[in-house]
């Protein structure tokens, strides 16, 4: 019964552990700079925020200089697609398979359609699904601020939590413990920040 009672609980609060997760892992990776900010005699949460201003900058910037290429590759694949579903209609117009000369060969027809007038393709958008759409991207939004916020009470008190969980264990396991905590943060961060950067 107890068993069942702290998967219901987990279940119940997984979105909390997926976030508190996700804060710690993102904590981990700008630990390094806001260290080297710290170094050079800012305050950490000064340090912190201003970390965190240059990574919503550097993506601001990013989809910017992407949005044209995007628009531009949108543009090629609508002038080109039409043509290249067309060749593929009529392969499959030949073939003997029954699924792909017949309602394949209707759903590429509409997929043209779709392609080249979306306005006429006469597919209706349900009230319900924009407002599961709204409802996803705000969902989105107060996750990724509470990951931030997270991430951020945690860099600020991690020598404190990090003392507390420390002190709860034996003393002769005490330095090793705190060794390995060292060392995991770091490769973890050096491992994260180079995957970020390839």
């Amino acid at each position: 019964l107890l068993t069942l009672l702290l998967a219901y609980v987990l279940y119940q609060v997984q979105l909390l552990l997926i976030l508190v997760l996700l804060a710690v892992v993102f904590a981990t990776v700008i630990e390094h700079p806001v260290q080297v900010l710290e170094r050079r005699r800012m305050p950490r949460p000064i340090g912190i925020l201003l970390v965190y201003v240059a990574i919503v900058g550097g993506l601001a910037v990013v989809f910017t200089l992407l949005a044209p290429v995007i628009r531009d590759q949108a543009e090629i694949f609508r002038a080109q697609a039409p043509d290249q579903l067309r060749q593929l209609q009529l392969a499959w117009a030949g073939s003997p398979n029954a699924l792909l000369n017949g309602p394949g060969q209707d759903l590429l027809g509409r997929g043209i359609a779709a392609i080249q007038d979306p306005e006429l393709t006469g597919i209706p958008f349900p009230g319900d699904a924009a407002i599961g759409v709204i409802t996803g991207v705000g969902g989105v939004l107060v996750s990724a601020l509470s990951v931030l916020a997270i991430a951020f009470y945690y860099l600020m008190e991690k020598t404190w939590l990090r003392r507390l969980i420390v002190y709860e264990l034996p003393p002769t396991t005490r330095v090793r413990v705190s060794r390995i905590w060292d060392t995991v943060e770091d490769k973890v961060g050096d491992w994260l920040r180079g995957q970020l950067l390839l």
